[in-house]
């Protein structure tokens, strides 16, 4: 949903796309595809909602369930059936036990930015020495780093790594990890960390704060 009104946006192979919080979405997966998901675990207080229209053009919620995702994929089947099985559904109009009471406003306003090819965001020059910001808006925030070290830091939210070519040496309290060519990493909050970068090594740095959000609802 974009400005209220239904929107689709295709993303296609080796592109990247980021979700803004607050922003009502139907992920359509066509069978033979694989896409990468990165999601925060939830706040305490934080709370995810399933909702079904009552029709396509998105006007009026027909039913609509919170609760706090610890699991989705456990979470989102028995409500579903609830779905299934209720009033709602059977005759398509939304009854006074069918929708809750949102524990926020959705974002009516924000503007979706395109997806992006990976690849080409990775061409740029300034990466081989330094740090790049490809997405740094609100919470989430995706950076490439070339062969730069990262002295020793810590961070209270997870640092999502991911190795696009080179090598990376991570560093922990208690070990040390070499990251190479299309290697994955997570390193969990409030862990002291220094990454060392070998010569021609890029890779993606992850984070998202929910601090940052400048469209938190509390």
């Amino acid at each position: 949903m974009e400005h209220g009104k239904p929107k689709d946006i295709p993303i296609k192979e080796g592109e990247i796309f980021i979700l803004p919080s607050y922003v009502p979405h139907s992920p359509q997966r066509p069978p033979g595809t694989i896409g990468l998901v990165i999601e925060r675990e939830r706040l305490a207080n934080e709370m995810d909602g399933l909702r079904f229209y009552t029709n396509e053009s998105n006007e009026e919620v027909l039913f609509e369930e919170w609760f706090h995702c610890t699991d989705l994929g456990i979470q989102l089947k028995p409500v579903i059936e609830k779905f299934f099985g209720s009033e709602a559904y059977k005759t398509g109009k939304p009854t006074k036990d069918s929708v809750q009471q949102a524990p926020f406003s959705v974002d009516s306003e924000i503007t979706m930015d395109a997806p992006q090819l990976l690849s080409t965001l990775l061409e740029s020059s300034d990466i081989a020495n330094g740090r790049v910001a490809l997405f740094d808006k609100g919470e989430f925030k995706v950076h490439a780093v070339g062969c730069c070290n990262t002295e020793k830091t810590s961070r209270g939210i997870e640092t999502w790594l991911w190795q696009q070519k080179g090598n990376a040496n991570v560093k922990l309290s208690d070990r040390e990890i070499t990251l190479g060519d299309g290697d994955v990493f997570v390193i969990p909050p409030n862990t002291e960390f220094s990454i060392e970068r070998g010569e021609n090594s890029v890779g993606l740095e992850v984070v998202m704060d929910p601090s940052e959000n400048p469209n938190k609802k509390n």
